[in-house]
């Protein structure tokens, strides 16, 4: 009996090995492209096509399914390079090569997420206070969603003026603040008109407020004729025939 057991021992000693052997075979025979793979050859591209530098950059593919290959060396490279890379969910094809022969084609939902020192509001603003220096402050921020792009410098939002009311530590971009009105419906101004060999200024009245840059409509109370202009100054509008 005992010479019968050591044999039923050693008989599944051996199973177990085989099976061992057998599983470490078989890992041999496949590798796996990975997530992080995946994600780090993305932001490497993002990163070579866009103007961000790496510590700004954050990239996640959506929904991703580990790919087996066979073994060998991996290389992952882009099809279809994407222009226009921005932030917010792209989607990338990736050739998955092994020892230089295309092994698979992998389509990847990638999230790409941008962060930035953007210009916020230190303070609440009421509708249209102008901006001072001391009125706002830098801020790292996910820039992903903003459209338009937020300020980044503190320089270029001193003097402009909110266009709604804002609160505290809110990001400002080109839609909430804006260049201050500096002609009002129905103020006087200066009509300017120029040619190659002369130029004439007359008395107007503004039929629309407006900003530096603006077209805006005028009227020649001389004439009663309507005109249209660009706001120049506070006081000055330039008209064309």
């Amino acid at each position: 009996m005992g010479k019968r057991k050591l044999k039923s021992v050693a008989f599944i000693a051996a199973l177990i090995c085989c099976a061992s052997l057998g599983v470490r075979a078989d890992e041999k025979t496949v590798q796996v492209v990975s997530q992080e793979q995946v994600e780090e050859t993305l932001r490497q591209y993002v990163l070579k096509m866009g103007l961000w530098k790496p510590g700004q950059v954050e990239v996640r593919a959506l929904g991703f399914k580990p790919v087996t290959l066979r073994p060998g060396k991996l290389a992952l490279r882009i099809l279809k390079p994407v222009k226009g890379i921005g932030p917010g969910v792209q989607t990338f094809l990736l050739s998955a090569e092994v020892a230089s022969k295309e092994e698979s084609q992998i389509w990847v939902r990638t999230e790409i997420r941008v962060y930035e020192n953007v210009v916020v509001a230190a303070r609440p603003f009421a509708h249209r206070e102008v901006i001072a220096p001391e009125d706002v402050r830098l801020d790292w921020r996910e820039i992903s969603s903003f459209s338009p792009r937020p300020f980044t410098k503190i320089e270029d939002v001193v003097g402009k003026q909110v266009s709604r009311p804002t609160n505290v530590n809110e990001v400002l971009t080109p839609a909430s603040a804006e260049l201050p009105q500096v002609v009002r419906h129905g103020s006087a101004v200066v009509l300017v008109y120029e040619s190659a060999h002369v130029r004439v200024e007359t008395a107007g009245e503004a039929v629309q407020a407006g900003k530096v840059g603006d077209m805006i409509r005028v009227k020649n109370p001389a004439s009663g004729k309507m005109l249209q202009g660009v706001v120049l100054d506070g006081r000055t509008v330039k008209v064309s025939q």
